[in-house]
């Protein structure tokens, strides 16, 4: 990573993310998506009740959610937009820690602000996370991704993706709904992807990609059958 974090207009990370470093070392991160093949796997997701959970954006429609997240983020403005923070704050019952990912300070308790770098993307500056400083967050295209960098600045040394879906087929909480989805969006998180794969490979950690048809791995695979 270069120094590009120095330039004017770039926000630091706050002393409570900061603080992170290295709480989760050794340990696994299962993030999960929105994508209507969760479904398919629903008995099995129970089993994800006690492992740590990244979850993001729409996941708190999913009324019938078969377990509760360790993490829960909302990134880019128009998913803040759309979803909105003022509504799950009226969700005493949901317990995670939750994270407002964005380039200008998120005052809105209880969301945590992480800072995120603009117009700085993985495909340029690659994953941050990894070294003794964390800068703000280059762009990934995919909350999820988000989760890996932050994630890899906690210590994790493994990460399992479900239920991330690149396409336009429904949500886990409604599989009739038309996901708002752009292909080129789609080639960028695939580029930013493979890059963080490599990046987290050659720093000893692993990640796999369980979502069917998973864009990490020849084909999807179900690696938390066994909980």
């Amino acid at each position: 990573m270069t120094e590009w974090w120095n330039a004017p207009g770039m926000l630091g990370q706050p002393e409570e993310i900061l603080a992170l470093h290295n709480t989760k070392q050794g340990e696994r991160l299962f993030l999960v998506g929105n994508g209507a093949s969760l479904l398919d796997d629903a008995d099995l997701l129970e089993g994800l009740q006690g492992e740590d959970t990244w979850t993001c954006n729409g996941f708190m429609h999913w009324e019938e959610r078969p377990f509760e997240p360790t993490y829960f983020a909302l990134s880019e403005e128009r998913h803040i937009n759309r979803h909105g923070i003022p509504p799950y704050l009226g969700h005493p019952e949901f317990k995670a820690q939750r994270y407002a990912i964005h380039w200008y300070k998120i005052r809105k308790k209880p969301f945590q602000w992480i800072s995120k770098a603009p117009e700085v993307t993985v495909m340029e500056a690659g994953m941050a996370g990894l070294d003794d400083e964390l800068p703000p967050l280059p762009t990934p295209f995919c909350t999820q991704f988000y989760g890996i960098q932050l994630g890899a600045w906690m210590g994790y040394e493994e990460f399992y993706l479900l239920g991330n879906e690149f396409n336009k087929n429904g949500y886990a909480w409604d599989p009739t709904l038309q996901r708002n989805f752009e292909e080129r969006n789609g080639v960028r998180v695939e580029k930013s992807s493979a890059i963080i794969k490599i990046m987290l490979e050659r720093a000893g950690r692993k990640i796999i990609d369980s979502t069917p048809g998973g864009r990490l791995n020849e084909k999807g695979i179900l690696p938390f059958r066994p909980l």
